[in-house]
């Protein structure tokens, strides 16, 4: 979600118009209208917040279209979720129980762009913005420029991504880590295994 506010240029941002914002997990989906903020410690401003269960509608575009019912209809989405957000809209997932299609939620609910990002991704996106009480540091100097940041998260599956500076913006590496196995090559790591 941060994702896509990051791209926007503060000078801009107070202008923009809201946007909705979706993060689609294995059982429920959140949704929320927020807006682009002019304030770097606050990049984007929660205005509207609901969450649904899966279970309980035929697809995303039924959920986004309850959540915009009563209210202004936005021109843009952005939704986060779990699975490999391939560029023609589309994403690969096990997670949800109806298909995802940038394309079809556009064509469903009359609006301008959709867009899908992995749910991680945009989670490392928004972790560049957390100040120092929200970090563990786990090794190395205190006064160390921040270096790759690895965001991990346990939910319906195992999400995880790396954030990496570089000298012309923030790369971040989507990963489905829930999906592999761990290769054990000796006793001690089976033993972990086993333990896990």
């Amino acid at each position: 979600m941060t994702a896509a506010a990051h791209a926007i240029p503060a000078h801009a941002s107070s202008a923009m118009p809201p946007f909705l914002a979706a993060d689609v997990g294995g059982t429920h989906v959140r949704v929320a209208r927020v807006q682009a903020s002019a304030d770097p410690a606050h990049p984007v401003e929660l205005l509207e917040y609901r969450k649904f269960r899966n279970a309980d509608y035929p697809g995303l575009s039924a959920i986004l279209s309850a959540f915009i019912a009563d209210g202004e209809r936005p021109a843009h989405c952005v939704v986060a979720t779990a699975g490999y957000a391939r560029e023609d809209g589309t994403v690969i997932t096990a997670n949800v129980p109806w298909p995802l299609s940038a394309r079809q939620i556009e064509r469903d609910l009359g609006l301008e762009a959709v867009y899908i990002v992995n749910d991680f991704e945009a989670v490392a996106y928004a972790a560049a913005q957390v100040d120092a009480s929200g970090v563990l540091q786990l090794t190395g100097p205190a006064t160390a420029p921040r270096g790759p940041t690895l965001v991990v998260g346990p939910g319906t599956g195992l999400g995880a991504a790396l954030w990496i500076p570089t000298a012309h913006g923030a790369v971040v590496l989507a990963t489905e880590a829930g999906q592999p196995t761990l290769a054990v090559s000796t006793e001690l790591e089976m033993a972990i295994v086993r333990q896990m």
